[in-house]
């Protein structure tokens, strides 16, 4: 039998079980292609879904079947989706584990007592977050940009960033960012990966009675950089920021 797969160019492949062996320079990452099997009576053209898992000479693909669609207003997401609100959402006492997270215009979610885990995570604008009394944590792995409104009350919130610049708070113009009650927002896992948090020029920020730290790593990426007018900061704890 002669395979050939399209879509890159990959060289030398092998079949042995479920795991597709090539030889390429130049790409990893999940991808959707062809596979033309041909031999002396047919040809077969079937689709299929790969993940290619390391980079280098020799790379493998292994068969993931049909990826997993979008999520959608869940506190319970289908695990490796991403998580998309559309409506008002309420989570009690709920763990949610998701890629990235969207809420879109006009849709809310509100976590009590929860614990969120997700890569990207983006309130659009017109839309609304709350997290209330959830000290078991969110975690952000990759940017959280604001451009609704976010109230976070007596929470915890974990950049969680792998490195420096990895994870962000960018509060957009015209989004709300409101944290109050012994609130908490500081980084992740590792100690010395630091986040930027940017209020930007046209946003409202107000910050009472909380606490922020390891924000910002050098001059050209400090901490808390407030560019908005609309602010309002009072008593609370600022601790190993830049």
């Amino acid at each position: 039998l002669n395979y050939t797969v399209y879509e890159h160019e990959f060289l030398n492949l092998e079949i042995d079980g479920s795991v597709l062996s090539i030889s390429s320079t130049n790409v990893t990452g999940n991808y959707s292609v062809f596979v033309y099997v041909e031999d002396s009576f047919n040809l077969v053209i079937s689709q299929i879904f790969v993940k290619v898992e390391t980079f280098g000479i020799m790379e493998e693909m292994i068969i993931l079947g049909a990826p997993p669609s979008d999520s959608y207003n869940t506190c319970t997401p289908t695990p490796g989706t991403d998580l998309i609100i559309n409506q008002s959402v309420l989570c009690n006492q709920s763990t949610i584990v998701a890629q990235d997270l969207t809420i879109e215009n006009g849709a809310y979610l509100n976590l009590t007592n929860a614990t969120l885990i997700v890569d990207d995570f983006v309130v659009e604008s017109g839309s609304s977050f709350s997290i209330t009394d959830s000290h078991s944590t969110v975690w952000v792995n990759g940017n959280w940009t604001i451009s609704g409104q976010v109230n976070i009350t007596n929470s915890t919130i974990r950049m969680n960033g792998t490195g420096n610049d990895v994870s962000n708070i960018f509060v957009q113009s015209g989004g709300w960012l409101i944290v109050n009650d012994s609130s908490n927002i500081t980084n992740g896992d590792v100690s010395n990966a630091y986040f930027r948090f940017e209020v930007n020029s046209g946003s409202n920020f107000s910050m009472l009675n909380s606490y922020l730290g390891n924000a910002g790593w050098e001059e050209s990426h400090p901490g808390l950089d407030i560019e908005a007018d609309n602010v309002l900061i009072k008593n609370n704890i600022f601790q190993n920021n830049f």
